[in-house]
């Protein structure tokens, strides 16, 4: 919870506590026990949303900013190679399916970082003849995919939440 949600917490229990120590003044009022119950139920089941939401992801968001650099690294280097494989071609089409920098797939939204090393490693893994000679093969496609999945893996959290 943030700073403002801990406050109202904080507040909430605070007047559960002043209800318990005052039972005995209110519990002879039909209505007040009606509420009270329905107000200690809501403080329950935010105290539950609550510890369940939290966790501590320091080590998830540390793996998954290593394995965003090492799939925007791989990426952007296999693209550029790819590039260069399009411009000796006067491939156009192909130069432009590849025009991806480093940075380009490293600051964008997760799934956007998936989606443009997808569509590399989907252009890439055409046959196309004499690739190998600009420095990518099978190996460097395999390591790409790899690194997609890693990254994939550590965009979910303890929680089974995906980041976006």
């Amino acid at each position: 919870m943030n700073k403002y949600q801990n406050n109202k917490m904080s507040a909430y229990q605070a007047v559960m506590g002043v209800l318990e120590r005052n039972q005995k003044t209110w519990m002879t009022v039909p209505v007040l026990v009606k509420v009270v119950e329905e107000f200690s139920s809501q403080v329950d089941e935010i105290s539950t949303i609550a510890t369940r939401r939290e966790f501590d992801t320091t080590g998830e968001t540390l793996a998954k900013n290593k394995a965003r650099k090492d799939l925007a690294n791989h990426a952007s280097n296999l693209a550029a190679c790819g590039m260069a494989y399009a411009y000796d071609r006067s491939d156009t089409e192909l130069e432009a399916d590849l025009d991806y920098s480093y940075s380009e797939i490293e600051h964008v939204k997760d799934a956007d970082a998936l989606q443009i090393s997808g569509s590399i490693y989907k252009v890439l893994n055409r046959d196309l003849p004499g690739l190998d000679e600009y420095l990518v093969s099978g190996d460097a496609l395999r390591e790409l995919k790899r690194l997609r999945s890693r990254f994939n893996d550590a965009m979910v959290t303890k929680g089974a939440v995906k980041s976006r």
